[in-house]
């Protein structure tokens, strides 16, 4: 009997080591979408009136933040017109920007993950874009085009 306990102890153990993220990267951790929530809250639009609130709410949080010099990851769920949604994630800290799209679940577009590191920001009319950006493979999202 206390043999067997062992056995599934060490069988729980090996299993969430299997399913870990691994070691921190140089990028950090690569937390779940949408759990960003402490400084700027997930925007999840749905294709409703009061999408470009959100949005607007959202973004501008993360300018205050980015402008203060404070880290910060903002997560964005954008659907396109049929509803498939489109992933965006903004991290930045000190020593880097780094924008990752995942258009993975969108049925009729090109189904990717481009990563990118970026010098800075713009705010522009919708969604800011980076400057200066490099292309990076993420270890949260190994399937990043290059």
């Amino acid at each position: 009997m206390n043999m067997r306990r062992i056995m599934i102890g060490l069988a729980l153990v090996v299993g969430l080591v299997a399913c870990g993220s691994g070691p921190p990267s140089q990028f950090g951790d690569s937390a779940p979408f949408g759990s960003n929530d402490d400084q700027c809250a997930s925007a999840n639009l749905r294709n409703e009136a009061d999408d470009q609130q959100v949005l607007d709410v959202a973004i501008e949080c993360l300018r205050a933040e980015y402008e203060a010099g404070r880290p910060v990851t903002l997560d964005v769920d954008i659907p396109t017109v049929e509803g498939d949604p489109i992933f965006w994630r903004y991290h930045i800290t000190e020593e880097f920007i780094l924008i990752v799209d995942d258009s993975r679940s969108d049925e009729y577009g090109q189904g990717t993950i481009r990563a990118r590191t970026c010098e800075t920001l713009e705010f522009v009319d919708r969604m800011p874009e980076g400057v200066d950006c490099e292309r990076v493979n993420h270890p949260g999202f190994p399937e990043a085009e290059r």
